[in-house]
């Protein structure tokens, strides 16, 4: 059964407070390389002492340092390791006594430049961590950037396995394969046109000469660009509407409307007389003079492009002219 052990509590070493000589006495290295010898009389209680307190002092020196300073005295073997001038030091191969490890290199290596616990704390913090981890992706619903790689799946795979563009590259061959043979390919090609007789049937993509009656969309009304201006669409573009009757109207392909009339004579101040058709947007300016040598005074007072003139006349027929879109 295997035990496992905690950190014992913090105490002094045994015999910490005892007397010198009355209560503790180093039994000398003699005695301690001996040890208790079946046929003396046990050890004074002096040299207990000392041996437990010698035990004792040393787990708490290792307790409070956690690697031994180098002792001079000491056989190191490799590997082990040990303080020096405050630097932590590797033995590299065993040692005899008195090798300093700032002085021998071939049997001591620096591990100065290793990160301990205390270092690794004021380095690594949420901050750095955070800049470190931004060079990753996120494990949930990453969003790779770059030439991202994966492990190709194999054939006939259905998982949820990354499809990498070899898979994919494999799959497509397989299926193909599996259904476009050169003979079912030839069948089919042979029912379709060659480039010879594609080339006298279909006009070029860049400045293509067209025979026939080549039609193509007509475009809306008032379209200016590049696109074909059919024969509808020149029409439309041409076509214009007029009733040139008394009071009359012209309607031209770039949208202007002219109109004329005349009115009757007596017209009373606010008398006004309708436009032959509305104007579709607005009315620019109305003109008024006499229709005859019997025409008297007139005046344009007003008007509204929807719907009619208003004049003040004296006299025989007036005539008015008036201009829009």
């Amino acid at each position: 059964m295997t035990i496992i052990y905690n950190i014992p509590p913090v105490r002094n070493a045994w015999a910490d407070t005892a007397v010198p000589v009355t209560d503790i006495v180093d039994p000398g290295n003699n005695y301690t390389a001996a040890g208790w010898l079946q046929s003396t009389q046990p050890p004074p209680r002096q040299y207990m002492n000392w041996v437990l307190n010698f035990c004792a002092a040393g787990i708490r020196y290792y307790m409070q340092n956690g690697i031994c300073d180098w002792q001079a005295a000491e056989l190191y073997q490799s590997g082990s390791v040990t303080v020096y001038n405050n630097v932590v030091y590797q033995c590299l191969a065993a040692t005899s006594t008195n090798q300093p490890p700032s002085t021998n290199p071939l049997v001591w290596g620096s591990l100065a430049g290793y990160a301990t616990i205390a270092m690794l704390a004021s380095y690594v913090t949420t901050a750095t961590l955070n800049a470190d981890l931004a060079a990753y992706a996120a494990l949930n619903s990453p969003t790779f950037i770059g030439n991202p790689q994966a492990p190709t799946a194999a054939a006939g795979n259905s998982s949820g396995s990354i499809a990498t563009s070899a898979f994919v590259q494999a799959a497509l061959t397989a299926a193909l394969a599996a259904y476009v043979t050169q003979a079912s390919l030839n069948t089919q090609l042979s029912s379709y046109l060659s480039i010879a007789a594609a080339a006298s049937i279909y006009a070029k993509l860049v400045s293509p000469t067209f025979s026939g009656t080549p039609t193509a969309p007509t475009p809306g009304v008032g379209d200016n660009s590049t696109r074909l201006a059919t024969t509808a669409f020149v029409q439309s573009a041409f076509a214009t509407s007029a009733s040139l009757a008394t009071n009359g109207y012209q309607n031209f392909p770039s949208g202007l409307v002219l109109q004329w009339g005349i009115v009757s004579p007596g017209g009373s101040p606010g008398s006004s007389v309708a436009f032959p058709i509305k104007f579709p947007s607005v009315c620019f300016l109305v003109v008024a003079c006499a229709a005859s040598s019997s025409g008297g005074a007139v005046a344009v007072t007003g008007w509204n492009a929807s719907y009619s003139v208003q004049y003040n006349t004296s006299g025989g027929f007036n005539s008015w002219v008036a201009l829009g879109k």
